[in-house]
């Protein structure tokens, strides 16, 4: 994991929501640890296992606009940062989810991305075949990483003005995922559900305006 020195640490309460900030004075690497100083104290409830986003190696603002994603035989974008747009882009012919929002899958440090907004987007054939057999179903995927501990949770993913076309399975699947907006979107020839969330983890999005 990349830290650096003055970079913000966030430690995250049983709801998995970031509860204490701090900063990192200093760090050094001892084999496969990071072995942090902290600015402040940190709450009795930090404990060893407590979870933590690592702020500081999390690039903000990220956008992705007028792009085409043709004929791959994997993800078109995986998307691993906070506060996202992706908009206007074309996703087709792809094997695997158009999208797919999660953290890394091999390292306990991961984030789960939150604040990503997808719009004005196109989803043809996507989803066809899952090549590496790990991926759940779903033109747009929101997965935050499940590596046999208790998940995280993806908040605020909007996707807003988006058309799914051909698609052999769900269109949108969201896992562990709270305050999802789905809006103004087009779902025409699917061979699953147009969204779907796994109900024991995640709140029902909000839907609105969506048709097909």
């Amino acid at each position: 994991m990349r830290l650096f020195d003055g970079g913000a640490i966030h430690f995250l309460d049983a709801g998995r929501r970031a509860a204490h900030a701090n900063r990192i004075t200093s760090h050094a690497i001892d084999g496969h640890a990071n072995i942090i100083t902290l600015q402040d104290d940190l709450p009795d409830w930090v404990q060893p296992g407590t979870w933590t986003d690592p702020v500081c190696m999390l690039p903000r603002h990220t956008v992705i606009r007028d792009c085409r994603f043709h004929d791959i035989t994997s993800r078109g974008i995986k998307c691993s940062v906070n506060d996202c747009l992706i908009e206007n882009c074309d996703f087709a012919d792809i094997t695997s989810p158009g999208v797919h929002i999660t953290g890394e899958f091999d390292w306990e440090e991961s984030t789960c991305p939150s604040r990503v907004t997808i719009r004005g987007c196109r989803f043809t054939r996507c989803d066809m075949q899952d090549l590496h057999g790990y991926f759940k179903p779903g033109a747009i995927l929101v997965q935050p990483k499940d590596v046999g501990c208790p998940a995280r949770v993806c908040r605020d993913i909007r996707v807003e003005d988006c058309a799914f076309t051909d698609c052999p399975r769900d269109a949108i699947r969201l896992y562990h995922t709270a305050n999802a907006t789905i809006q103004n979107c087009a779902f025409h020839g699917l061979g699953g559900a147009p969204v779907w969330h796994d109900a024991p983890n995640s709140d029902p999005p909000d839907t609105r305006r969506i048709s097909g």
